[in-house]
């Protein structure tokens, strides 16, 4: 029983630290999850942050670039408009010159052939004329300088818009690239933030295990608890019982003793009685007249003799019908609460039998046979109105 004992205990302790190893395992888990999930949580709110940044910065450069296509469309339109004015000022150069050949050869033809020159009012005609003329030439040039000092500008100012349309291409380009980035970052989060979930609900299902790991181990600790105490008082039991167990040894070394006693006192006392019954029998038969019988032949004598009484050795088994219904208190024994009758095997007496003593033909107590021998049984006095004394009736 100690033994199986100390292997519960044993096993308890074992499974008590292996609990206990697997308890501070998860929390290690725990620790380094949680640290885990709250880097990537700062990383998450970082590319967040730089999100929302690049977003801003590509509405603006969009913004920019939307402006910049607005101004390249009006020098674009502006330098179309200036392209066919110079057109048109060409055009008109062309038919400023063909008037002055046509006037050119009208002068001519005016002019006399030979001596005198031309008529004054003709050179007055033709002077203002061709002052006019060079005036308005004057003015075309000026106007085409003019022009072309604006057609050279919106040339730099196309180079210009087409330079920095080039490089807010790049930026896009930068932009869109930083966006594609972002966006696989963002998958690349959300990937985590479902490794995270899972991890969360390994973590809520771990911290279920480990609730219910608490429990029971609650509920083996009541039960160790339990079992100490039932262990306590199986051992307190266990010393009763073996005081017990020394107890009865030692009542039943004393009943022995005593049944060697009274067995030995009773063979001597069923010696002398034997004895003394052979002697009666030999005097009876002796002081008995011979018993005549009138359907019998007399013989010789004239006296019918009876058959001589056989008294059974000691120790030989008495048949069914004549079988001792009753008999007597030997001795008591207080201290052990058990009477010695004189009734044994031989009279069909066996143990859990039950029989009253009775004293003057009253009862005055009740026994239950607990060892029965050849010719004497031990009794347990279960109810005793008087006290039983040696010499007593028992039936």
């Amino acid at each position: 029983m100690q033994d199986k004992i100390k292997y519960v205990l044993i096993a308890l302790g074992v499974f008590f630290l292996i609990s206990v190893i697997v308890n501070i395992q998860v929390f290690n888990a725990k620790k380094v999850v949680e640290r885990e999930r709250d880097a990537v949580k700062e990383e998450n709110t970082t590319l967040l942050k730089k999100i929302d940044e690049n977003i801003k910065e590509n509405k603006r450069l969009e913004a920019k670039i939307n402006l910049l296509t607005k101004d390249f469309e009006k020098v674009s339109a502006d330098l179309t408009a200036l392209t066919k004015d110079r057109e048109a000022l060409a055009q008109q150069f062309e038919q400023v010159k063909k008037e002055k050949k046509e006037l050119e050869e009208k002068v001519k033809s005016l002019t006399p052939e030979e001596g005198g020159g031309r008529p004054p009012a003709v050179t007055a005609v033709a002077d203002s004329y061709w002052a006019g003329i060079l005036k308005k030439k004057a003015d075309l040039e000026l106007q085409v300088e003019s022009l072309k000092g604006e057609v050279n500008k919106v040339r730099l100012s196309n180079a210009q818009l087409l330079t920095e349309k080039g490089d807010m291409e790049l930026e896009v380009s930068n932009v869109v690239r930083q966006n594609d980035d972002l966006k696989r970052q963002i998958e690349y989060i959300g990937s985590n933030q479902k490794s995270i979930d899972t991890l969360t609900q390994d973590l809520v299902r771990e911290k279920n295990d480990k609730f219910q790991i608490q429990n029971s181990l609650g509920l083996i600790r009541s039960e160790n608890t339990l079992l100490r105490r039932q262990l306590k008082s199986l051992g307190k039991r266990n010393i009763n019982l073996e005081k017990k167990v020394v107890e009865m040894q030692g009542k039943n070394k004393n009943l022995e003793d005593s049944f060697a006693k009274v067995e030995s006192l009773l063979k001597d006392q069923m010696l002398k009685m034997n004895s003394l019954k052979g002697t009666l029998e030999d005097e009876r038969s002796k002081a008995l007249p011979p018993i005549a019988y009138p359907d019998q032949a007399p013989s010789s004598g004239g006296v019918v003799e009876l058959p001589p009484i056989v008294v059974s050795p000691r120790g030989a088994a008495a048949p069914l019908g004549s079988l001792i219904v009753a008999g007597k208190v030997v001795s008591i024994d207080r201290e052990n609460n058990f009477a010695i009758i004189d009734l044994g095997e031989n009279s069909g007496v066996k143990k859990g039998d039950s029989f009253q003593i009775y004293r003057g033909g009253k009862p005055i107590a009740s026994v239950v046979v607990i060892e029965a021998r050849r010719d004497i049984s031990a009794c347990d006095i279960k109810k005793e109105s008087t006290s039983i004394q040696p010499g007593d009736t028992v039936k």
